[in-house]
């Protein structure tokens, strides 16, 4: 009787593996740039205006312009923080400064 019963479950088993392994995952995109659906069809000026309010948005909030001295020093400390190695951390302020410390652009500049 245990042989039976153990028999079985061996069919049980092997046969809920078999049904279970046709069936086809269904995944879900991870990104939202996964989701999109690509088509002919050109944006509206309206569309296009709050997917370029958002990315505005986005930049702004990213890069902390238009924030007062106490946001960037904030952002600044944060960032320096999380960084252990101390020629790194020089590296990367050096590079920061280089970066948003104020430029003249000159016309010759501007013309290239």
């Amino acid at each position: 009787m245990k042989k039976y019963i153990k028999f079985l479950i061996i069919i049980c088993i092997v046969g809920v593996c078999i049904c279970g392994c046709n069936k086809q995952e269904e995944t879900t995109p991870l990104t939202i740039y996964e989701q999109l659906k690509i088509t002919d069809r050109p944006l509206s000026e309206a569309d296009s205006g709050v997917i370029q309010e958002g990315i505005t948005n986005w930049v702004k909030s990213f890069l902390a312009i238009n924030s007062d001295t106490r946001d960037k020093e904030a952002i600044d400390k944060g960032l320096y923080q999380s960084i252990a190695n101390k020629e790194q951390k020089e590296k990367l302020k050096q590079e920061r400064e280089l970066l948003y410390k104020p430029k003249l652009f000159t016309e010759q500049y501007l013309k290239r």
